[in-house]
């Protein structure tokens, strides 16, 4: 046995081992590729939209590029209008790579079209602006009201200058009072200067030098929008109000923006730049970049290509991805094994969606898992893991439509969660399939199968068993299943009583699959009549046999009960071997009670009696200890002797149903009337003890709550 268990041992690791193998192969060949799909030799070039050569856009486009020079990424600065163009420059040229500068309030306003919002994302902000209004000191202008009737510049058209002025001057009412001009921020300074302009906005960075210059210019000022205006932009979005001493104002975020589609390599190349250059952007433009605060999650998502790394970390890092893969798929492997195979895991696997549920919280719990461990340092639909587990249900429930990974270990764990999902539906589609069949079997007429009766095969002898189960005084509303291999002609019993929730059912009897269909895990017995057409019935029988073992598994773990019919005395410990827990032999039986016969008048009548279900005979019930009152186990059983057992039995059995205790059933073993410290193989007994069931002789089953006396002593 020793040698048989070792090597079974040395069988489980080679399968191990080879399971390994196959898996270490394969991932091997994709090693190369676990980085990112969009990873691609050669530089890159992408054109970044900025706005005029004089304004604070150009000039940060001019650094990025300059910081980006040692990098896999070549921008070429585009001078633009400014904000509103770069954005459409992103959304509407798609043979070009464009990025772009941006205001956020102009990225709100272009994306409020849901269409649009999921075709752009932001690698990060980049600093604050302000809106500034210069006017001449000369001309008494000291409110946004005082500019009606005034040469004004708001700022080259598509400009988030121009944007932000139209709005300001809308809202007091006099943008239809000025005369607009459109110049550029150079050319505006010099015209504001010389007197060719009366005021002129400027939507830019405090920190710029042209502002600086402008503020120095002996006869220009500046003045602040009333407090009616800031509470207006403060209600809308990418806008927010600001007051420092006697300084007030409207503050806007500008955003590096880029198509959502941009690889993740390159989002974190220009992301990592950015952020290892920041004193050098200082300088070379005067504007200090704020910090990265997620200023625009609720109307345009961050590219979650911003948090890429290429490092020897992140190599190590894909290798044991690629390894906890690989444990995954074993994972998977032998939990379907063990789940059918463990005896512990029997009583699980007898509750069909108990099991189907088990099986597919491990799938997606382990599942995400992995791809959080995967993809959270750089998608936003695994950041966390309930936004894993989230974008697991979804891959599940309906592939790849809304949410998708990024690595090739993401991707193929991904496609083992649809695959898992389409045999999930498929497992549950056939499940509801043998329901409806069934229910069509019996006429549409749902039938409760639990703790129903099948019978497997049919003969004239099945006729006795269905009238004996569904006796008034037996189970008469328990369901039955008669199974065969060819579909029995039950129009015959269609008018009999005893036949209204018995359905006759042609199906193949060597299968696991039929038994599954009519819940035999949920059956209280299952009988196998004899094939009386069958050349050998006791193997058929057999076969049958280890078909049901397959589905109920152990007899200790299934709470039914599996009785066959033999036709050969002989072939009883070979059904028993196979898995029968009770075999009746016939023959057996009737040439005992002919010997009987022979020696005792008359006593066929009593046996006939005892076999027989009416109210007028007598038959044996087996009680559970289970099913005895704990009064009434202590009172009448616990500790005594069969017969001070049987003496109490008889002064406390009721009149209208008197019963006689003949025997008990002990570790499956019945003993009848038992000798005094009988100590037979299997059948010693002195006392009655825990877990013992008692047997009676008695006209209906026993209800021991109806003893009489039960309040008398001991």
């Amino acid at each position: 046995m020793g040698e048989i268990d070792k090597k079974g041992k040395h069988g489980l690791v080679k399968r191990i081992s080879h399971h390994l193998l196959i898996i270490g192969m394969i991932f091997l060949l994709f090693s190369s590729y676990a980085e990112n799909p969009d990873d691609k030799s050669g530089k890159k070039t992408y054109i970044l939209c900025t706005g005029n050569r004089g304004g604070q856009y150009y000039h940060i486009g001019m650094a990025l590029r300059d910081i980006l020079e040692d990098t896999d990424i070549h921008l070429q600065v585009k001078e633009t209008a400014g904000s509103v163009q770069n954005i459409e420059m992103v959304l509407y040229d798609p043979e070009q790579d464009h990025l772009g500068i941006a205001q956020a309030n102009d990225v709100y306003s272009c994306l409020s079209d849901p269409t649009f919002a999921s075709k752009i994302s932001y690698i990060r902000e980049l600093y604050d602006e302000r809106l500034f209004i210069f006017v001449r000191k000369n001309l008494g202008i000291r409110n946004v009201e005082d500019l009606a009737g005034r040469k004004v510049n708001i700022g080259e058209d598509k400009s988030g200058t121009a944007n932000c002025a139209k709005k300001v001057l809308g809202y007091a009412g006099v943008f239809n009072k000025i005369t607009p001009y459109d110049y550029n921020f150079p050319s505006s300074g010099e015209k504001l200067i010389s007197g060719e302009l009366d005021a002129a906005f400027y939507m830019i960075s405090p920190d710029s030098p042209f502002l600086k210059a402008l503020l120095e210019s002996p006869g220009i000022e500046q003045i602040n929008p009333d407090r009616n205006i800031l509470l207006y932009f403060d209600n809308q979005k990418g806008y927010s109000s600001f007051q420092t001493g006697d300084e007030r104002g409207i503050r806007i975020t500008s955003v590096l923006i880029c198509p959502a589609s941009m690889p993740m390599k390159d989002v974190g190349i220009i992301s990592r730049a950015i952020e290892e250059h920041l004193a050098d952007i200082k300088i070379q433009t005067g504007a200090l970049l704020v910090q990265p605060t997620g200023f625009g999650s609720d109307f345009i998502r961050r590219h979650p290509g911003y948090a890429y790394r290429k490092s020897v970390k992140r190599l190590i890092s894909q290798f044991s991805q690629v390894a906890l893969v690989a444990g995954f798929l074993i994972l998977l492997i032998y939990f379907y094994r063990f789940t059918y195979k463990n005896r512990l895991l029997k009583r699980l696997s007898l509750i069909f969606f108990v099991r189907v549920f088990l099986v597919m919280a491990a799938i997606v719990v382990s599942g995400s898992t992995l791809l959080y461990l995967i993809e959270h340092n750089f998608n936003e639909y695994f950041r966390t893991l309930f936004d894993s587990h989230w974008s697991m249900i979804v891959y599940i429930l309906s592939g790849f439509e809304d949410v998708k990974t990024e690595t090739v270990a993401g991707k193929i764990i991904s496609a083992m969660m649809v695959l898992s999902g389409i045999l999930f539906v498929a497992i549950l589609t056939g499940e509801r399939a043998s329901t409806f069949t069934f229910q069509k079997l019996k006429g549409g007429k749902k039938m409760n199968l639990k703790d129903h009766f099948i019978i497997c095969n049919w003969n004239p002898r099945g006729d006795k068993i269905v009238r004996e189960l569904h006796n008034e005084i037996a189970k008469p509303d328990s369901q039955i299943v008669v199974i065969t291999e060819s579909l029995v002609d039950d129009g015959i019993y269609s008018k009999i009583p005893e036949y209204e929730n018995v359905v006759f059912v042609a199906s193949n009897l060597y299968s696991k699959n039929t038994y599954d269909a009519f819940r035999i895990q949920d059956a209280s017995s299952v009988i196998i009549l004899v094939d009386e057409d069958h050349p050998d019935p006791d193997a058929k029988t057999a076969l049958i046999t280890m078909a049901i073992r397959q589905v109920v598994g152990d007899t200790k773990l299934w709470k039914g009960n599996l009785i066959a019919e033999s036709v050969n005395h002989q072939k009883v410990e070979l059904l028993k071997g196979a898995g029968v827990d009770e075999v009746i032999c016939p023959g057996d039986y009737g040439t005992a009670v002919l010997a009987q016969a022979a020696l005792f008048k008359k006593i066929s009548d009593v046996y006939h009696d005892l076999l027989t279900y009416s109210r007028d005979s007598n038959e044996v019930y087996i009680i559970d200890y289970g099913d005895i009152p704990e009064g009434v186990w202590k009172r009448a059983f616990e500790g005594k002797t069969f017969e001070q057992a049987s003496k109490k039995i008889s002064e406390m059995t009721p009149d209208e149903n008197p019963y006689i205790l003949i025997g008990i059933r002990r570790n499956d073993v019945c003993i009848v009337n038992p000798r005094k410290n009988e100590r037979l193989p299997g059948k010693f007994f002195d006392i009655f003890r825990e877990k013992d069931s008692p047997i009676f002789l008695a006209y209906e089953k026993p209800d021991l709550r109806k003893l009489k006396s039960q309040n008398a002593p001991a």
